[in-house]
């Protein structure tokens, strides 16, 4: 089961939520765990992670020059930057999005897999932003597409893991 949930701290997150006799707890644990480095990746790393590289590929918005980088600082030499397509993952600036990408394992049968922006949940969901909510950007489906693409793989890693823990 998916179930979608925003917190008020400007987390906005997945639950994956799957339901198994406790005995196998810690096995699952194990499974989710490999599963979550799999999707979201290790903390810091710009590139280890499904979500992580699906914002890393060419996106194929408009493009228009940029000033500001990472932390709002402006940066030594305006540049040009494409941004991404409604759909597809965001287009990278600054990498703040990418590297805000986390997991963690919450019990012994669910993980939580989001981003902690205060401009996540727009990305993903869609909506107004800006002053007045003038613009609109599209949703970008950043994560809950790898996690949908990734069901087959999650599975596995369950399924390993279990397999795993009954041989010992």
């Amino acid at each position: 089961m998916i179930s979608f949930k925003g917190s008020p701290n400007n987390r906005f997150a997945f639950n994956l939520i799957a339901k198994i006799d406790k005995s196998f707890s810690q096995a699952v644990r194990r499974g989710l765990q490999t599963s979550g480095i799999r999707l979201a990746g290790m903390t810091g790393r710009a590139n280890d992670g499904l979500i992580k590289q699906k914002m890393n590929e060419p996106k194929h918005g408009r493009i228009y020059k940029i000033g500001i980088g990472r932390g709002r600082r402006v940066l030594k030499a305006i540049r040009l930057h494409q941004a991404s397509r409604a759909g597809e993952s965001p287009a990278v600036i600054s990498g703040e999005l990418r590297d805000s990408v986390y997991f963690k394992v919450e019990g012994s049968n669910q993980i939580r897999i989001g981003a902690n922006t205060p401009y996540a949940k727009v990305l993903e969901m869609g909506g107004r932003v800006g002053r007045g909510g003038r613009a609109y950007i599209a949703r970008r489906n950043y994560l809950i597409r790898p996690i949908l693409q990734s069901r087959q793989n999650v599975i596995t890693d369950l399924r390993n893991s279990i397999n795993s823990n009954i041989k010992k």
